[in-house]
C-alpha cells in the first residue's frame, strides 16, 4: 500500500508541475524537474526492497539514499528559510508539514537504507 501511495504522490507530483507550469519562476520548476529522476529512482528502491529483487548494485542504492537524505535536509532547509516559522504565525503550520513529511517519508528512508546496507545477503547472490 505504501508503494502505491508513493507511486501516485510522485504522478501528482509530476502532474500538478504541469498544471503550475506557468505560475513558478523558471528556478524553482528547474529544481522540481531535476528532483523527477530522484523520485523515480527512490519508487524503483522501495520496488526492490519491498519484492526483494536486486536491482542495481549496493553502491547505488547508498547513493540514492544519500541523495534523498540530502534533498530531505535541503527541502526542509528552503521551507524554513521561506517561511520564517520562528517569526510569523505559520508556526503551527509549519510544524504540521514537517510532522506530515517525517511520518510520510520515514518509511521510505528506511526501506532505502536497509536495501542499501543491510541487506548483504540479496547482494551476494548470484543473480
Amino acid at each position: 500500500m505504501y508503494f502505491i501511495l508513493m507511486a501516485a504522490l510522485t504522478v501528482g507530483g509530476v502532474g500538478l508541475s504541469f498544471y503550475h507550469w506557468n505560475e513558478t519562476a523558471s528556478l524553482d520548476r528547474l529544481a522540481e524537474w531535476a528532483s523527477l529522476p530522484l523520485y523515480i529512482v527512490q519508487l524503483v528502491g522501495l520496488f526492490g526492497f519491498i519484492y526483494w529483487r536486486r536491482i542495481g548494485s549496493s553502491l547505488l542504492w547508498k547513493l540514492v539514499f544519500g541523495a534523498t537524505v540530502l534533498e530531505l535536509v535541503w527541502a526542509a532547509y528552503q521551507m524554513a528559510v521561506e517561511t520564517s516559522p520562528l517569526f510569523s504565525d505559520d508556526l503551527s503550520f509549519f510544524l504540521a508539514m514537517a510532522v506530515g513529511g517525517i511520518v510520510l517519508l520515514l518509511p521510505l528512508l528506511v526501506a532505502l537504507y536497509i536495501y542499501a546496507f543491510r541487506s548483504r545477503v540479496l547482494w551476494v547472490q548470484a543473480t
